[in-house]
């Protein structure tokens, strides 16, 4: 990775640069699981690799690597999941470095759309008990597994 275009402040460059919670790397692409605590199992956060503050500040190899990764990552998440639906979010706005959300959605789960970061901030607080990281080990292997 060319380190010129990582930004020092930036919570999502110094993710990237630690390795932290890696699942691939891609050429333009960083993906892992979101850090803890971890709010449910099998959310993916996709980050581009150098500092971009939103989907305008995407270049062409990089949107056209952004098309092939949404062609198969949903498909290998809401496998290895067994999630009824993949949500997909980009805000960009608290972490302004472009990055999108995967949140599989169980059946059983009573949350729908939005409702998914409110149960972010309630785990961050404490209001609601967090995935233990070992619960989410064996999905990690399975979608490396899946998408490799």
């Amino acid at each position: 990775m060319n380190h010129k275009y990582i930004k020092n402040n930036c919570e999502s460059c110094q993710r990237i640069l630690s390795g932290a919670g890696k699942i691939k790397e891609y050429k333009c692409w960083f993906l892992e699981h979101v850090g803890e605590p971890i709010p449910v199992n099998g959310w993916l956060v996709l980050r581009l690799k150098r500092h971009g503050e939103g989907l305008v500040s995407m270049n062409k190899e990089e949107s056209e690597e952004l098309g092939q990764i949404l062609n198969s990552l949903p498909k290998a998440l809401k496998e290895v999941t067994n999630a009824t639906q993949i949500y997909l979010c980009s805000f960009n706005e608290s972490v302004p470095h472009l990055h999108f959300h995967f949140i599989p959605r169980r059946a059983e789960e009573k949350r729908r759309t939005i409702d998914f970061f409110i149960l972010q901030n309630e785990v961050k607080s404490g209001k609601v008990s967090a995935i233990a990281a070992s619960e989410t080990a064996s999905l990690i292997r399975n979608i490396k597994i899946r998408l490799n």
